[in-house]
């Protein structure tokens, strides 16, 4: 169980993963031998798997961002099975997919993706989702507007 100390260590790192274990130490008012081993351990226990860039897509040619819903078919017309993990698989070899899902509700799965245009968007869903054995209705939700990732420690 994470007490007070181990969440104000993750949420300080957890905007900026940069920043210096000092700073750290001096927001939360604790030593810095103190978010040291916390961190370690909680690197060791994989509470913290990785860190990572937060990327402005919008300067990298993939401003448009959106969530694609799937309802998966899981017996094709040949009569092979299809699983929603082999779905899923498949779905990560698309460049244009950023993570996927498996979800409950009434579709199957779900993936987050990132395009240049709607014209990339429609080749994507009509020429390369489409194509994946197993994947059968689709419902597409632009994103007009993202708010920062909050952690929920």
């Amino acid at each position: 169980m994470l007490d007070s100390i181990d969440k104000a260590i993750l949420n300080a790192i957890h905007w900026d993963a940069k920043t210096s274990l000092q700073s750290v130490a001096k927001k939360i008012h604790v030593p810095l031998s103190t978010v040291h081993h916390r961190i370690k351990r909680f690197e060791e226990l994989k509470i913290i798997s990785r860190y990572h860039a937060k990327i402005d897509y919008s300067k990298v040619g993939r401003p448009i961002q959106g969530f694609i819903l799937i309802s998966a078919t899981n017996i094709l017309p040949d009569g092979k099975k299809v699983y929603q993990n082999d779905i899923l698989t498949d779905l990560k070899k698309i460049d244009s997919v950023e993570e996927g899902f498996i979800i409950t509700g009434t579709a199957d799965l779900m993936v987050r993706v990132r395009v240049k245009d709607l014209d990339e968007l429609n080749e994507l869903i009509t020429f390369k989702l489409r194509k994946i054995d197993g994947v059968g209705a689709t419902q597409t939700m632009m994103v007009l507007k993202e708010s920062d990732h909050q952690p929920v420690v």
